[in-house]
C-alpha cells in the first residue's frame, strides 16, 4: 500500500471570495452572507467538483480551480441541503432537501420538483440518501422510499410505505445488489429487502425484513453494495458505537469489528467503498481490503461528512469544521 504523495489543501472559502465581498453592489441587488463552512456531500460532475452545506451549494470547476455558488438568491428553490448526487450519464445534479423539495441542475437550469414537498405526508419528509439505478434515483426517505426519473423529471410510481402493513419508516440508506437482484433498504427498525427485477416494490407485502440471527436491532444509516458483497453500518446509541456488517454468499457477518467509530456516509464510487469514520476515511477496494486511512490533513484532523473518489482516484472529502477542509489526494 503506498500512501499519498500529493496533499493539495484548499484556502478557506472566504478567500476565494473576499473581492467580491469588497466589491459594492448595486441597487435592487442582493448578496448572501450564508455560512459555507460545514460540508455535508460532494459530488463528481464533469470536471466539476460540487460541495454542499445546509445552507446552499458551490463548485469547484477544475478546468481553471475557479468557485462558483448557489443558493436561494441566485438560483436554488430552497435552504436546507440533505443531500447531492450527479448523474453521469444524464449529466445532472439532483439536489434534494430536509422538506422533500427537489432541484435539478441541468445544462446550467435549476428545475425544481416540489411533489413530495407539497404531498400531505406527516412527520419526516427528510430525503436522506439519492442512489441512482438506471435513469432513475431512488429517494431514502423519513417516511419511505421514492422513484425519480431524472431524465423525464417525473415520479412514475407511487411512494414505497415498506414498513409494518404499509407503515411509514424513517429509510436512511438504498442499495442494489446485482448478484442476488435485491434491493436493500436500510431504516430505522431494520434491514428490509425485496426482489427488484420480479416485485411490486409499491406493495409492502413484497418486502421482507432481514430476520437474520447475527444482525442486531436496528437503527441501520448506510447500506452500500459492490462486488457481490453488501456492506452494512448500524448506528450506535452513543457516540463510537457503531457497528459494521458485510453479506457474502448469502450471511452476514461483523466487518471491521474492532472500528466502532460513528460513521457520516459509506458509498461505493469507482469500484471503492468510501466509508467516512468520525476521524478518519477509510478505502477498502472490491475484496474488502483497507487500501490506505486519511486521518489529517497535515496539519488538522479530520472531521469527516461525506467523501468521494474522483475519476482520477483523488479523493475529495466534505467535513464538519470547513470547506477548507476539502481536500484532494492522489497518487495512492
Amino acid at each position: 500500500m503506498k500512501h499519498s504523495g500529493l496533499l493539495l489543501l484548499l484556502f478557506a472559502f472566504c478567500a476565494f471570495f473576499s473581492p467580491v465581498y469588497s466589491q459594492e453592489i448595486g441597487i435592487g441587488e442582493w448578496r448572501d452572507h450564508l455560512p459555507y463552512r460545514k460540508v455535508i456531500a460532494v459530488a463528481e460532475g464533469d470536471n466539476i467538483i460540487y460541495a454542499a452545506t445546509p445552507y446552499s451549494l458551490f463548485y469547484i470547476d477544475q478546468a481553471d480551480n475557479s468557485i462558483n455558488r448557489l443558493n436561494k438568491i441566485n438560483g436554488l428553490s430552497d435552504v436546507g441541503i440533505s443531500s447531492i448526487k450527479f448523474h453521469q450519464e444524464l449529466k445532472v445534479l439532483v439536489i434534494a432537501y430536509t422538506n422533500g423539495n427537489i432541484d435539478l441542475l441541468k445544462n446550467g437550469n435549476i428545475i425544481n420538483l416540489s411533489d413530495i414537498k407539497r404531498k400531505p405526508i406527516l412527520g419526516n419528509k427528510t430525503i436522506n440518501r439519492i442512489v441512482f439505478i438506471g435513469e432513475r434515483a431512488y429517494l431514502a426517505c423519513g417516511f419511505g422510499i421514492v422513484v425519480l426519473d431524472v431524465e423525464k423529471e417525473e415520479f412514475p410510481e407511487p411512494i414505497y410505505y415498506i414498513g409494518p402493513d404499509g407503515s411509514a419508516i424513517n429509510v436512511n440508506d438504498v442499495t442494489l445488489n446485482e448478484t442476488d437482484s435485491l434491493i436493500y433498504a436500510a431504516t430505522d427498525v431494520g434491514v428490509y429487502y425485496a426482489n427488484f427485477y420480479e416485485a411490486n416494490l409499491a406493495n409492502y407485502a413484497e418486502w421482507t425484513r432481514d430476520a437474520s440471527a447475527f444482525l442486531p436491532i436496528g437503527p441501520f444509516n448506510h447500506i452500500a453494495a459492490l462486488n457481490n458483497r453488501v456492506y452494512l453500518n448500524k448506528k450506535g446509541p452513543a457516540y463510537a458505537t457503531d457497528a459494521m456488517f458485510v453479506k457474502k454468499n448469502g450471511e452476514w457477518e461483523s466487518f471491521e469489528a474492532g472500528n466502532t467509530s460513528t460513521r457520516a456516509s459509506m458509498e461505493v464510487h469507482y469500484n471503492q467503498l468510501i466509508v467516512c469514520n468520525s476521524l478518519a476515511i477509510d478505502v477498502f477496494d472490491t475484496e474488502g481490503v483497507n487500501q490506505y486511512r486519511i486521518y489529517t490533513y497535515n496539519p488538522g484532523n479530520v472531521v469527516p461528512l461525506d467523501a468521494i473518489t474522483d475519476k482520477d482516484n483523488n479523493v475529495w472529502v466534505g467535513d464538519e469544521f470547513g470547506v477548507d477542509n476539502i481536500f484532494v489526494t492522489g497518487d495512492v
